[in-house]
């Protein structure tokens, strides 16, 4: 219900692709009605890069209407090179606000890019991250990144500018097994969110959960 009028919508994406390097997402936006879903979408949006189908739906600046976050991964032979010399990928976090006439932006309104590094045996996870964290209690989403293999950074969620949506350095570095899933929940209903982390793919840390709790200091 990204409009919060009581009735279920729906998102529609599909990949296409013209060639190796011109990848694009298109979604679908159906909004709900008592009468059903119309034949066409109310609202098309078009996302470059590979992993544009993997939309995410958050309220990610505290106005309580859900926002489109959608990654992508821009797709060329000279990308293809770096990724094998250097065994990481930038991906594009592309997010699109819900605006009050209940459309979303045609482009993104911010965009995040971090590099995630690939392990090829699959015997390990990768950096851990999450977006649905409010780490301070101000009602927006914050960010968060393994940014080392034992070190998460949180970037908070800010206000007032034009061209970023979380602040531009780490207002906190933790030290923590930070290759694995995390999640966000507030364990103790205190209003901030704490940690947990969890190992699926690394064998050497299965069945292990990091538990950390917040503070709230920042």
């Amino acid at each position: 219900d990204l409009n919060n009028d009581g009735l279920g919508d729906a998102i529609v994406t599909k990949q296409t692709a013209k060639g190796l390097s011109n990848f694009r997402g298109v979604i679908n936006i159906f909004n709900g009605s008592q009468a059903g879903y119309t034949e066409q979408p109310d609202q098309v949006i078009i996302s470059e890069g590979t992993a544009s189908a993997q939309s995410l739906i958050r309220d990610v600046n505290g106005d309580d209407r859900l926002d489109l976050i959608l990654p992508s991964v821009k797709i060329s032979i000279s990308a293809i090179i770096r990724f094998l010399v250097t065994r990481s990928i930038p991906i594009s976090f592309n997010i699109f606000l819900l605006h009050e006439d209940n459309r979303f932006s045609d482009r993104p309104d911010f965009t995040k890019e971090v590099k995630f590094k690939i392990d090829f045996s699959g015997d390990s996870d990768t950096q851990a991250m999450d977006l649905d964290g409010d780490y301070n209690g101000d009602r927006r989403k914050d960010f968060v990144f393994g940014t080392g293999e034992n070190e998460l950074s949180i970037y908070l969620g800010e206000s007032g500018h034009d061209d970023r949506l979380f602040s531009k350095k780490p207002v906190a570095q933790i030290e923590a097994e930070a290759y694995g899933d995390l999640r966000s929940p507030d364990l103790n209903g205190d209003g901030y969110s704490d940690m947990l982390i969890y190992y699926p793919n690394s064998n050497d840390k299965k069945g292990m959960v990091q538990i950390l709790t917040n503070l709230g200091k920042l």
